[in-house]
């Protein structure tokens, strides 16, 4: 019986990299370091990751949460109320927009560190409390280093063997970021269709990114090998 063939194993890797990825490996591939949040919220501050959707601010949290024992994630719904919170000794509280406003207060009220991920800066009513801010914007475009790093080891990640692996040009880096600035979410659709059509693991150049029909802007389906 012929076995079938695996859907990456031509390009050396498990799955498609730009795919969808559980939270607890999305937090594991956080890039950079962490420390001067961490350490402010070992000072029992507050650390305010803002920017607009495909920013990077659960991806943050989530590494946060892999990091900081008795650490607890909240994430808050759009059309719900949140009566209650996690018991914990640090809160990371994603999507705080959504809270409403007493409620959002009253977290802010809370002798405990907290980190949050949000598209509207409450920074000035946390320092009303009192509160020691952190402010961590991610709206503005990655260096074009940062960039290389994210995604040079969200491929590293979903290597199947030694050799070689599809690679970004740095051109390929520079002219994703025109096109989307700090959009990561939408640089990784755009990739996840380009990886969708390699035939060999070669370099990812800047031709490529008008190679391939964008579909629209939905969530991208994880692929496992």
């Amino acid at each position: 019986m012929r076995m079938p063939r695996l859907p990456f194993a031509h390009l050396n890797l498990r799955r498609n990299p730009f795919g969808e990825i559980p939270r607890e490996e999305r937090g594991e591939l956080v890039v950079g370091t962490l420390d001067r949040e961490i350490d402010h919220l070992h000072s029992g501050g507050i650390v305010e990751f803002c920017g607009e959707s495909g920013r990077g601010k659960s991806s943050a949290l989530y590494g946060l949460h892999e990091h900081l024992e008795g650490a607890a994630y909240q994430y808050v719904p759009r059309d719900e109320r949140l009566t209650s919170w996690p018991e914990a000794d640090v809160l990371l509280v994603d999507e705080v927009q959504f809270l409403e406003r007493a409620t959002r207060l009253e977290l802010w009220n809370r002798a405990l560190p907290i980190a949050c991920g949000t598209h509207v800066s409450y920074a000035d009513e946390m320092r009303a409390r009192s509160r020691d801010v952190l402010e961590v914007d991610l709206d503005a475009p990655r260096d074009l280093d940062e960039l290389e790093a994210i995604f040079h080891r969200r491929i590293e990640a979903h290597r199947r063997n030694d050799g070689p692996v599809p690679e970004l040009e740095r051109e390929t880096l520079r002219a994703l970021r025109e096109r989307y600035g700090s959009d990561h979410r939408a640089m990784e659709r755009h990739l996840y269709e380009i990886v969708q059509t390699l035939d060999e693991p070669r370099a990812i150049v800047p031709r490529d990114l008008e190679d391939v029909d964008l579909p629209d802007p939905t969530p991208v389906p994880p692929t496992e090998a």
